[in-house]
């Protein structure tokens, strides 16, 4: 059986990499393709499955495929395959304040390209936030109306497309990186340790301020390790640095930003971890993994919807 795969990969987010690992773990006997948007990346963090290019979505990037072959090549795979998905993880959102490309319209793209090669394909424990443009949810719609089944990772994410309309049958799964393939971890310091996972968002610094209070709250020496989870476009370093500037000069002193380069480091990082306080979503997954206790920032209603 072959499958092939499209969502968010290949861009530096370590959360969306432990979901695709936990797909290829609910079909082991599968040949997988990954449609990536950094092939070279994700064949070294996944090099057991086939890797290729994104599917464009753009005048510039369809001519630049159709040029060096890549969108001929992505035609035989899509017709060889036994079931194409998309997703999983938060791929379909928009924000009336947000700039750059709406990604709604660029599936949309993705999906008619689908449908021009008569294949059939299913959206695939997706995370859906609440669509605020009208243009967003008319796509939406036609998405989901062209799929042949829909599956999401969290009711939030089912109350959001009942909102804009959308009727048909509606699966409910467990995010894929629950089924994440996690390997036993030993804690080797006697410290207490607390891992903090943060990503840019509105009010940082009321974030920082929060984070802060937690830690000071905390009796006897600790050791803190700053946990980037997306070392992309959207780079956690950054926020997670200037952070550790905000901190006072005796927690600052005990902070050490980590450096991750996998999903699996990711991991191992946070099952030696005491106490996670975390923001991005799959650092909290991973702690329920890991059986590590954490303290969830619920800087949107994925976070709490997930892990409910």
């Amino acid at each position: 059986m072959q499958i092939s795969i499209l969502g968010s990969y290949g861009e530096g987010n370590f959360g969306d990499e432990a979901i695709l690992d936990g797909i290829t773990v609910r079909f082991p006997k599968a040949n997988i393709v990954c449609f990536s948007h950094n092939p070279e990346l994700s064949q070294k963090l996944h090099p057991k499955l086939q890797i290729a290019p994104m599917l464009p979505a753009g005048i510039r990037s369809f001519w630049k495929q159709i040029r060096n072959g890549d969108l001929k090549r992505s035609k035989e795979i899509i017709r060889h395959s036994d079931l194409v998905l998309i997703g999983g993880g938060g791929i379909f959102y928009d924000s009336k304040f947000s700039s750059g490309r709406n990604p709604i319209k660029v599936w949309h793209t993705r999906v008619k390209f689908l449908q021009k090669l008569e294949k059939s394909f299913q959206l695939y424990a997706v995370g859906v936030s609440k669509l605020e443009k009208e243009v967003s949810q008319k796509l939406m719609r036609k998405i989901c109306k062209a799929a042949a089944k829909v599956s999401v990772r969290d009711l939030g994410s089912e109350r959001n497309l009942r909102a804009i309309g959308v009727n048909k049958e509606i699966t409910l799964v467990r995010d894929p990186a629950f089924d994440f393939p996690t390997k036993a971890n030993k804690k080797i310091t006697h410290t207490f340790t607390v891992g903090i996972s943060l990503r840019a968002w509105q009010d940082t610094q009321k974030t920082f301020q929060r984070v802060t209070k937690e830690l000071e709250s905390i009796e006897g020496p600790c050791q803190l390790k700053l946990i980037p989870m997306s070392i992309g476009q959207d780079d956690d370093r950054i926020v997670l640095s200037e952070f550790k500037s905000s901190l006072p000069a005796g927690l600052k002193s005990q902070t050490e930003l980590v450096e991750i380069k996998t999903p699996q480091e990711a991991y191992q990082e946070i099952a030696g971890l005491d106490l996670l306080i975390g923001m991005r979503l799959h650092s909290l997954i991973f702690a329920k993994l890991a059986n590590v206790r954490s303290i969830p920032l619920y800087y949107d209603e994925k976070v709490r919807e997930v892990l409910s």
